[in-house]
């Protein structure tokens, strides 16, 4: 105990906040509203501040691809193409956030969760190019792919395409608007496609355990828990955590910035010598706790 006391005693001010406004967190998600399945007679539910985020970025630049997630994945092997369509229909009748779309009423966007329904897959040979020739059009098709904005509001907000490079040789081509995903998901995704293709393929029933929640049963959670007066605690932390920084960031740069951003990058690899690289992940160890707090659950589709 003593050991505990000296460590909360020798926490910055900054870092107690933080702690402080974590165990507010921990209290609220133990004593406050569950997050279980909320009824959504109509299909519809609010989005989530994260997706409300997005929506409004996507209205500023639409169709752009800014904000996809593309996941080329290699299969070598025989593939049953009648197997893995059955299985990405499975996929997206598991996951509503695979078959929702994003509409607007009185001026504030919706999520609308669509019934389950037949999920396209195109099949592209390019078998009979020349080697060089396939693996120029397969770099071609996933940039194609990345690329390709998405509707928010026709949807589908996941693609598929298939090409098949060799006999038993194929690249699935899987592309989610960042809306509906993120990174993490993406695992998710392809861990359980290959489970339900196995299934698919043997004729064995389901193998996974249904879903508790739904991304939708979170964002209506998060709507009821951040309002009144945990939002307005949660807003003057951080108005007093940012006061004083700049609006903009100028940093120095070696040319002027354009009038707009055009969204084109570059990467420039480095090297650091491993007694810098080591102390550098000690830093961070170390400087973990100061992460934001946040209640966003580890949820299989955010």
């Amino acid at each position: 105990m003593s050991n505990l006391s000296e460590r909360l005693a020798g926490l910055s001010p900054e870092k107690r906040k933080l702690l402080e406004l974590r165990m507010r967190v921990a209290h609220t998600q133990a004593t406050g509203s569950a997050l279980v399945p909320r009824p959504r007679p109509d299909g519809t539910a609010p989005l989530s501040f994260a997706q409300q985020r997005l929506w409004v970025l996507e209205r500023m630049n639409p169709g752009s691809g800014l904000y996809n997630i593309p996941h080329p994945l290699g299969i070598v092997g025989p593939l049953s193409v009648d197997a893995l369509h059955r299985a990405l229909n499975a996929l997206r009748a598991r996951h509503e956030t695979l078959r929702t779309v994003f509409s607007e009423s009185s001026g504030e966007p919706l999520q609308v969760i669509l019934p389950p329904f037949d999920f396209p897959l195109e099949l592209q040979d390019i078998s009979a190019l020349a080697e060089a020739e396939r693996e120029e059009e397969v770099r071609r098709q996933v940039h194609l792919d990345a690329n390709t904005g998405f509707d928010l509001e026709r949807g589908p907000l996941l693609r598929a395409r298939l090409l098949r490079t060799e006999a038993e040789e194929h690249v699935l081509l899987l592309c989610m608007h960042h809306i509906v995903s993120d990174g993490w998901s993406m695992g998710v995704l392809a861990r359980e496609l290959g489970d339900l293709y196995a299934a698919e393929l043997s004729g064995a029933p389901d193998p996974l355990p249904p879903l508790p929640i739904q991304y939708a049963d979170f964002a209506v959670w998060q709507r009821e828990h951040l309002t009144g007066d945990t939002l307005a605690r949660d807003v003057a932390f951080w108005r007093g955590a940012l006061g004083g920084a700049p609006v903009a960031l100028e940093l120095p740069t070696d040319r002027p910035r354009p009038p707009l951003p055009s969204h084109v990058g570059d990467r420039m690899e480095v090297t650091i010598p491993t007694v810098l690289a080591r102390g550098l992940r000690e830093l961070a160890r170390a400087e973990e706790p100061r992460s934001s707090p946040c209640c966003w659950p580890r949820s299989a589709w955010c």
